[in-house]
């Protein structure tokens, strides 16, 4: 019982650690906005009548920048493949489980982005000018 005690205790601690850091950094954070607000104001910026939205940087998940494409790219390079072949193989090659199904739909939802780009861009073409609405029973090519 002490042990797991201990490690509560620990990860209490540490998780306050983080709470203060992130503190810290949210003052510092509203202190640059602010300081970018008075600069615009000095240049005649009007913020009531044009807010500035947030954007936010995206994070990269499965994949590094130009990543999938390359990955589709290398697999086409075997010769035709459907889109299920191509996320299985992706999958294998990237070490994720076949089974974790979220993780297989997401990755094919982007592997069926990256294919209608691709093929918008002339990178590739489907068999037989199919739409993409049946995408899922096409086999591409180089």
């Amino acid at each position: 019982m002490d042990r797991t005690v201990s490690g509560l205790i620990r990860k209490r601690a540490e998780l306050s650690g983080e709470r203060e850091t992130a503190k810290e950094l949210l003052s510092l954070l509203d202190q640059q906005i602010a300081a970018l607000d008075a600069a615009l104001s000095v240049f005649g910026y009007d913020h009531a009548r044009n807010p500035i939205r947030p954007t936010y940087k995206r994070e990269q998940g499965y994949f590094r920048a130009g990543e999938l494409q390359r990955l589709i790219l290398d697999i086409l390079r075997s010769g035709p493949q459907d889109v299920s072949s191509i996320v299985s193989r992706i999958l294998e090659r990237k070490g994720i489980a076949e089974e974790n199904t979220s993780v297989r739909g997401d990755i094919r939802k982007r592997v069926k982005r990256a294919l209608k780009r691709m093929e918008d861009a002339g990178k590739i073409r489907g068999s037989e000018g199919a739409t993409f609405a049946i995408l899922k029973n096409k086999n591409y090519s180089i």
